[in-house]
């Protein structure tokens, strides 16, 4: 198979490879905020008298 239009493929690998560094940077950081989100949960609940396992 012959790219006629070798720039757009390397465009579109660019764009793709862009996307998937993205995505992964957004998972990291709402699984992060995630954390911290039942970190606080938690401690509020501590501070309201709930009992830990």
């Amino acid at each position: 198979m012959v790219y006629t239009k070798p720039f757009r493929v390397m465009k579109y690998m660019a764009k793709k490879a862009k996307w998937a560094l993205k995505s992964v940077v957004l998972e990291a950081k709402s699984g992060y905020l995630a954390f911290k989100i039942y970190e606080l949960a938690t401690k509020l609940e501590r501070l309201n008298g709930a009992k830990c396992r």
